[in-house]
């Protein structure tokens, strides 16, 4: 068993791995404030998160995480197209999913997991 399959199921770690290349790239003289403000959010949204099976709670967490990072990084100024796109980065980096997304007649064929 994968260290990264393990991680998966982890998501304030997976999440936080994930994010803390890109907040030093583009934050480097505040990734820790950023990453402070995430977690603020983050602990916001969680009281309010709806329970399901244990897949889905996991995609929730997943989620709240993208929201609060979203939500962090405007707060320090970063454009909601360009926050975005960062948190789009980040949570690819964090599943670990690669694949094009451009439709496929095959079910299941637009990608891979690593």
């Amino acid at each position: 068993m994968s260290i990264g399959f393990l991680l998966f199921y982890a998501p304030n770690t997976a999440f936080r791995r994930a994010a803390s290349h890109q907040l030093q790239a583009h934050f480097p003289d505040k990734s820790v404030q950023v990453w402070r403000s995430t977690r603020t959010w983050q602990s916001r949204l969680a009281p309010n998160r709806p329970r399901h099976s244990a897949s889905v709670n996991l995609m929730m967490r997943y989620m709240e995480w993208s929201c609060a990072l979203y939500r962090a990084v405007q707060e320090h100024g970063m454009s909601p197209a360009e926050a975005g796109a960062l948190v789009e980065t980040i949570m690819s980096d964090a599943y670990h999913f690669h694949g094009s997304a451009a439709p496929n007649k095959k079910p299941g064929s637009n990608g891979y997991w690593v």
